[in-house]
């Protein structure tokens, strides 16, 4: 909308970001920095991978984000590929906010929400509003057993959980609503869409505005494309939208989720017809939302696909693909014995041990490893020694426990345990209820490594695999270049 007033007459979806936000706005490659524009950053083709695990501090703003970015590595050059971001809409909100001068919930509300008749629409609202859900977990440990770290776990039931604060990237999603809302947000599209339907001239969703944020930019391959052939077209992504086409039948939409909470949005242009589904649960909102919506559909647009099995699923995986969820990009890595390897100081260093290694010992104690570690993007880490929960003390084992320092939006935690020399597995875990009702969970591995100082026996850095694009980046390139997988944090 703003790109067409007279005041910001440099404003386009073409325009680099960099001009704008001068300074602030740095990539870790000068070319990405003074080539990335608004499109780029809105249909999530920046080169940046979700780094997801990088923002979340209370309090910070989307400019304080923005400044960080340039400690961040790339996997991709600009324009080449698909990579969600969440980082990048914080960055187009920070450059909204500063051409403007106004807060982008105050934009969204006077161009929007007002106009619109979304009264029930804000960000956060979480001391203000009294009715708003509650969102749950659901524990389905039925021993209720404690987690080691002295949190006890109500026996196989939902738990309550916090409500998360994301302003510091308002823009990828800090908005509290409702379906009713939503139905009028879908509808101003629908209506827009409808050339048959009179032109509502007081509407914020002009055709121009239509037309330029449904226009695909960027191709994202899905699952399951090939298992039922002419039934479901290739993914594409616009500027917060994705679409595709079901037998002829184009579908818009786009999906997300916080912990204990989950949206799904879809309209079908050429049929007046949309579906938004919210729920109070974690992931499970998004699946069952996505359930219903095949349902829906299968009901309006007359589809018959009761008798095959595929057809159902590639259908299922359509949804499913337009459910961009907003939760940190987990990994799994099952190959940490013969991956990375680090050796004692002083020994020709290894970059990927033999097969037929034995397990080594960690050189040193455990404690000599713990500590504060920070990244200039990432932050801090304290890394305290803790034990497992064993039935005797002569079988529990040490371990290294990470808690980010201040807690994140994102309540994670990281479990470090020994594997062979210097190189441990590093399992995330994410926290869950509030108050005497806390529980965490296991939510992915991966690896983690130290590193000695070439001329000292301390310990110097440590090596996490946090972004999962970083992890298949390194990988692509060939074995040696596992390093280039982690995020390299330095003991304070």
């Amino acid at each position: 909308m703003i790109q067409d007033q007279e005041h910001y007459p440099g404003l386009k979806w073409t325009s680099p970001i960099n001009e704008f936000l001068r300074d602030d706005f740095v990539l870790e490659d000068d070319h990405a920095t003074t080539h990335t524009t608004i499109e780029d950053a809105l249909s999530h083709r920046s080169g940046l991978p979700r780094h997801d695990s990088a923002w979340g501090v209370l309090g910070e703003t989307a400019s304080s984000v923005v400044k960080r970015l340039r400690y961040l590595p790339m996997t991709a050059e600009p324009r080449t590929t698909f990579q969600y971001c969440n980082l990048m809409y914080g960055v187009v909100t920070d450059l909204l906010e500063t051409l403007t001068g106004l807060k982008l919930e105050t934009i969204l509300r006077e161009k929007f929400w007002d106009p619109l008749g979304m009264a029930s629409t804000s960000f956060g609202g979480f001391d203000t509003q009294t009715n708003l859900a509650r969102g749950y977990y659901w524990n389905p440990d039925k021993n209720g057993a404690s987690t080691g770290e002295g949190f006890s776990t109500p026996e196989n039931g939902y738990v309550p959980e916090h409500y998360l604060n994301i302003s510091g990237i308002s823009g990828a999603g800090a908005i509290t609503s409702s379906v009713n809302d939503y139905a009028l947000w879908v509808k101003a599209f629908l209506d827009t869409a409808n050339a048959a339907k009179p032109r509502n001239t007081s509407s914020p969703i002009t055709y121009a505005l239509y037309r330029d944020v449904l226009t695909p930019r960027m191709m994202v391959l899905p699952p399951l494309i090939d298992s039922y052939p002419g039934f479901i077209t290739p993914q594409l992504y616009a500027l917060g939208w994705a679409s595709t086409s079901v037998v002829g039948h184009t579908i818009v939409g786009h999906g997300g989720s916080l912990p204990a909470f989950g949206t799904s949005v879809i309209f079908l242009p050429d049929d007046d017809y949309g579906v938004v589904v919210m729920g109070n649960t974690a992931i499970t909102s998004n699946i069952v939302g996505n359930l219903i919506t095949v349902v829906l559909l299968k009901q309006k647009l007359g589809l018959n696909i009761e008798e095959s099995a595929s057809a159902k699923a590639t259908l299922l995986a359509a949804f499913s693909n337009l459910d961009m969820r907003q939760n940190v990009h987990h990994i799994n890595n099952e190959d940490v014995i013969h991956k990375p390897y680090v050796q004692q100081p002083g020994a020709a260093q290894s970059k990927s041990p033999p097969a037929e290694v034995a397990k080594l010992p960690l050189p040193g104690d455990i404690g000599d490893y713990a500590g504060l570690y920070t990244h200039p993007a990432y932050g801090m880490i304290n890394f305290t020694v803790s034990t497992s929960d064993a039935k005797s003390a002569s079988s529990a084992l040490s371990y290294l426990y990470g808690i980010p320092t201040p807690m994140r939006a994102w309540r994670y935690a990281l479990e470090l345990h020994h594997v062979t020399n210097t190189l441990f597995t590093c399992k995330l875990m994410t926290q869950h209820g509030m108050g005497s009702e806390v529980i965490w969970s296991q939510i992915g591995s991966s690896r983690a490594v130290f590193k000695f100082g070439l001329t000292s026996d301390e310990v110097e850095t440590l090596g996490i695999e946090l972004d999962w694009e970083m992890v298949e980046a390194a990988k692509r390139k060939g074995g040696k270049y596992w390093e280039e997988g982690m995020i390299w944090f330095d003991k304070v």
